[in-house]
């Protein structure tokens, strides 16, 4: 059903906020979301949407020389919010009983090339647990910027070349755009259409979504965003045209109308694609952003008030989705002046809409307690993350303890409130840490992000005299060097990116570069390195050897 339209050009829109407690936007209302988007005025396109029920709000700002030469609303790329669509396609060939969730993707997509498919389901390509290399490094480690033309069939040389798989399938839950390729190509392969066409077929054009669709080789985009610097706005031009994890195409109108279309659950598929999705029997998927639903989007309780969420970036693009089905209520954000998240924008808009729906949390009634030298000895020290290969440190300065990630140069205090319990204030909200043994626990949201001591991780010593070099990964032709610094310190070099690198534990390093994220020493029978395994949360164990005339 297409919804009913009441733009701002009228003085007061009037909608139910909930059945049992009718409300109004009043005209306060309206002028507060107004005001959260005047800063926005003079530069490119940004815009919002209010739906509830059948009726639906919109409104864009932006200065006029940013705005589309061609007649029509304007578009927006939807980034990574591409993934609802593709697992909704997904879901319609399971209710037509052409497909199983507990099929082996090798059924449709054969073995494997580079990269073992055997053994992972569809199921596991949703829930993310498929342990696959990850298809934006992938992209990365090819050396394809978002500025350049990047098509499905280059997506499928991605997989092509030998890799580790990160993990068994089922044991590690990592959000990421491979399940969503992988779903595209089960799509055609089953059908004969890709995923543009298909969409188009079931989704978009029953919808009357007449200006949304996948991007692919023979469907492009010319449209632009912008990037910011200073006062200036760069124009850029987005060449990612693959079908699954990216490819929407849509506008303000197009997605309201989905979103009308979803809160209507007149449907098994769109009851479905609302439910958290299982790991196991007994276990929910689960990021820090929430549970993952089949939409591919997140259920998270924040002050009392049930959301599903979502948001997408690429390029100067950003979207977000704020939907609170008990209220009856949906917010989308779209903009193209080079925000990263926009997310805010929306929250913020549930809080002038739900103020009395939020339950405000008061702080707890504690105080840290005293610092003793029996702490000091316990905590101060480094931590590594074995899985997403972050590296921090505990200092002591001025008789407090620091917090600090050497990949990134900041720090905040900490402060112990019982002997097994830090307490970290940050600008952006109070994080808490748990000592389990020699393991530091921070939790983000309910889900864990665990520590390793390095003293407890292990410890060896190393002669580093010859790391310096140039080291070649030739199945995919790429070459990094690494030099001594000024300061004494190791420094990355690769492509015209410099990065330091901070000792694990004297055979490990990391370094803030996305794709060289971890370097482990390989070392020969007389202690001699002769190369590096390079991992990062979406490659494992990538082999450079180092390189000599």
């Amino acid at each position: 059903m297409k919804p009913c339209w009441l733009f701002f050009c009228v003085p007061l829109c009037l909608f139910s906020l909930s059945s049992s407690n009718a409300q109004s936007l009043s005209q306060s209302q309206l002028t507060q979301i107004d005001n959260l988007f005047s800063a926005f005025d003079q530069g490119p396109p940004i815009a919002y949407g209010i739906i509830c029920g059948d009726t639906a709000i919109g409104k864009e700002f932006g200065a006029e020389a940013y705005t589309c030469k061609v007649p029509g609303p304007t578009p927006y790329r939807l980034g990574n919010m591409a993934l609802h669509f593709t697992a909704y396609a997904i879901l319609t060939l399971e209710a037509e009983g052409r497909i199983r969730l507990s099929d082996e993707i090798s059924a449709y997509l054969g073995p494997g090339e580079g990269v073992d498919l055997r053994g992972i389901t569809i199921r596991q390509l949703l829930n993310h647990s498929h342990g696959l290399p990850e298809y934006w490094a992938l992209k990365s480690l090819m050396g394809f910027t978002n500025e350049e033309r990047f098509t499905t069939a280059d997506a499928d040389q991605l997989f092509t070349r030998k890799l580790n798989n990160l993990h068994p399938p089922g044991q590690r839950v990592f959000f990421s755009g491979t399940g969503a390729y992988l779903m595209a190509r089960i799509i055609e392969k089953l059908t004969g259409d890709n995923l543009h066409a298909f969409t188009q077929r079931h989704i978009f054009k029953p919808l009357e979504m007449e200006h949304t669709y996948f991007t692919n080789s023979d469907r492009v985009s010319n449209i632009v965003s912008y990037s910011q610097s200073g006062e200036i706005y760069e124009p850029q031009m987005i060449g990612h045209y693959d079908n699954g994890p990216v490819g929407v195409i849509t506008t303000l109108e197009d997605l309201l109308t989905w979103f009308t279309f979803m809160a209507d659950q007149n449907s098994a598929i769109k009851q479905k694609m609302d439910e958290p999705i299982l790991l196991s029997e007994e276990k929910i998927a689960e990021i820090p952003d929430g549970m993952i639903t089949y939409g591919q989007q997140f259920m998270h309780e924040e002050r009392g008030v049930n959301k599903i969420w979502d948001y997408g970036q690429i390029g100067g693009f950003a979207s977000s989705v704020y939907r609170f089905p008990k209220y009856d209520l949906s917010i989308v954000i779209l903009s193209k002046n080079g925000i990263y998240f926009n997310g805010f924008l929306g929250m913020q808009i549930s809080d002038i809409l739900l103020e009395d729906e939020y339950t405000e949390i008061a702080p707890e009634n504690r105080s840290p307690i005293a610092l003793t030298e029996e702490f000091k000895e316990k905590i101060i020290g480094s931590y590594f993350d074995p899985i997403y290969y972050n590296y921090r440190q505990i200092r002591l300065q001025n008789d407090t303890l620091r917090y600090f990630r050497p990949d990134y140069g900041t720090e905040q205090a900490l402060y112990p409130m019982s002997k097994e319990e830090l307490w970290m204030p940050t600008p952006r909200g109070d994080y808490y840490f748990t000592l389990i043994g020699n393991s530091l626990q921070l939790m983000v949201e309910n889900v864990p992000y665990t520590y390793d001591k390095v003293a407890a991780y292990r410890q060896k010593s190393q002669d580093l005299s010859s790391l310096c070099g140039t080291y070649l990964c030739e199945s995919h032709a790429l070459v990094l060097s690494i030099k001594q610094g000024k300061n004494g310190n190791w420094v990355l070099e690769a492509g015209n990116e410099e990065r330091e690198l901070h000792s694990v534990d004297g055979q490990q390093f990391v370094s803030a570069h996305s794709l060289y994220k971890s370097l482990t020493l390989k070392i020969n029978a007389q202690d001699e390195i002769i190369g590096i395994l390079i991992s990062n949360p979406g490659i494992r164990d990538l082999v450079f050897k180092k390189f000599t005339l």
